[in-house]
């Protein structure tokens, strides 16, 4: 039996650990977050935890990544920060394209446009998740994000609306009036969020 956390050997023996369950509870009250899971060499299949947790260590060698949940959740965020950058810029390619008719060259911007906005959208819902944070009522702008969020899925429609209609002007006109501000939101929302999960200390005055 053996079992290893980050490159370290946990004393399960003492803790009076006896199942893989029971290991991550006692990281969970570190303030862990568990990564990555092996067990004799292997990565179990995590559909079946419940099965997992309950495996006792007998007999079984355990390794465990783990990573601290506020600075991955901070990495997280900086990260679709970045790439909301990206978006914009996909974005005015797309709307270039379509003034010049390149209908399948714009699509294409389009696609990677949407998919990094939504991408930003599930890295707030995610990160809101882990720190049990309600971000749809999480204040954006002075409006809840759930207000925004309902806004971006009718842009989302719209667009769908105007390409399966094959409409060139129509997508052109959501992309230039109705999306205007989505990257802006977006972002307004990570800072938001990230300013809830790791609030600004104060700082204290020297006199």
């Amino acid at each position: 039996m053996s079992v290893t956390v980050d490159h370290e050997k946990m004393d399960v023996q003492s803790l009076g650990i006896q199942t893989v369950g029971q290991v991550i509870k006692e990281l969970q009250k570190s303030k862990r977050l568990v990564v990555r899971l092996v067990i004799d060499g292997e990565a179990p299949d995590l559909r079946r935890m419940a099965e997992i947790a309950a495996m006792p260590l007998t007999g079984h060698t355990i390794f465990v990544e783990t990573v601290d949940p506020l600075e991955a959740s901070l990495e997280v965020l900086i990260n679709a920060y970045t790439e909301l950058n990206r978006a914009d810029e996909f974005k005015a390619e797309a709307s270039d394209l379509l003034r010049r008719n390149k209908w399948a060259d714009a699509m294409e911007k389009l696609r990677q446009c949407l998919a990094l906005w939504q991408g930003a959208q599930r890295a707030i819902v995610t990160v809101g998740r882990l720190f049990q944070i309600d971000v749809e009522q999480m204040l954006v702008a002075s409006r809840p994000l759930r207000i925004l969020s309902e806004d971006f899925a009718r842009q989302l429609n719209s667009l769908q609306t105007a390409i399966q209609s094959a409409d060139l002007v129509g997508v052109s006109d959501v992309l230039v009036y109705e999306t205007a501000h989505t990257g802006d939101t977006w972002r307004a929302a990570i800072e938001a969020l990230r300013a809830v999960i790791n609030p600004p200390r104060a700082v204290q005055s020297a006199v």
